[in-house]
């Protein structure tokens, strides 16, 4: 919606995608305006190739930007930069969340309630990597963001055939949320988030208390028939949900 494009973007001389801002004014020759990282990610080496996904670290993104701030889901931290002069990004905060959290990503996701001034983050994880993080930050004073609340896992459902969703696969965690909120058509609910959890599929949550969020509904997909190339027993042949998109209609 302007001419300026962000980006998690794979760049010699850093081990993991960092933040690029992009001028896209003449849409046949972009240029690169700035970019911005977090300092561990810098190569000693400035014309080494990225090494694309060490241990949670790097950009994943969308990077979202709501007026002069950038919200950045950077793996293992979240971060906020000011953007006010796009050619020279300031960082205003960041938070850790690597360590007590690990997986491929930490922060996977970044989503902002400007009006409400908090953030929705999750990791991307699995069981092996111990136990996904779903939590909204309070993000009042910019510059000392805060976990408020985490969001309560899903639990299966009384009839499925399997205690908790580790039984299942080992495909269990968050992955992403309702976020494409500049999409006239896309649902702009801000007490409400949908969720993915890969192997557990969609959960809805209400947010209306930032301090207590809880679940309101879930869909969990059927598992497919075993078919021609199926993993053989005893691997377990599932349903994941990876993304979700709400429209302004109630679909989903």
């Amino acid at each position: 919606g302007g001419r300026s494009l962000h980006a998690a973007a794979a760049v010699k001389g850093a081990s993991g995608p960092i933040y690029v801002i992009v001028d896209i004014a003449d849409p046949t020759h972009p240029v690169e305006v700035s970019r911005w990282s977090l300092p561990e990610l810098k190569l000693t080496d400035p014309n080494a190739q990225n090494t694309a996904y060490p241990h949670g670290h790097g950009l994943h993104g969308p990077p979202y930007v709501v007026g002069n701030t950038a919200y950045l889901p950077f793996g293992t931290k979240f971060v906020m930069l000011d953007i006010s002069d796009i050619r020279h990004p300031k960082e205003i905060s960041e938070l850790a969340f690597d360590p007590p959290f690990r997986g491929l990503f930490a922060v996977h996701t970044a989503l902002p309630f400007p009006t409400r001034k908090i953030v929705e983050t999750n990791s991307e994880a699995n069981c092996e990597d111990g136990p996904s993080q779903a939590s909204l930050i309070d993000v009042a004073d910019p510059k000392n963001p805060k976990v408020i609340s985490y969001f309560p896992p899903p639990v299966p459902p009384p009839a499925a055939p399997y205690k908790n969703f580790c039984d299942k696969s080992n495909g269990f965690g968050a992955h992403n949320v309702n976020m494409l909120f500049h999409n006239p058509f896309v649902d702009h609910a801000d007490n409400i988030i949908y969720m993915t959890w890969v192997n557990a599929g969609l959960h809805v949550y209400d947010i209306a208390d930032a301090r207590q969020p809880h679940e309101i509904g879930y869909f969990i997909p059927p598992d497919p028939p075993r078919g021609a190339g199926a993993p053989p027993p005893p691997a377990t042949w599932v349903t994941d949900s990876a993304e979700v998109l709400v429209d302004t209609r109630g679909y989903i």
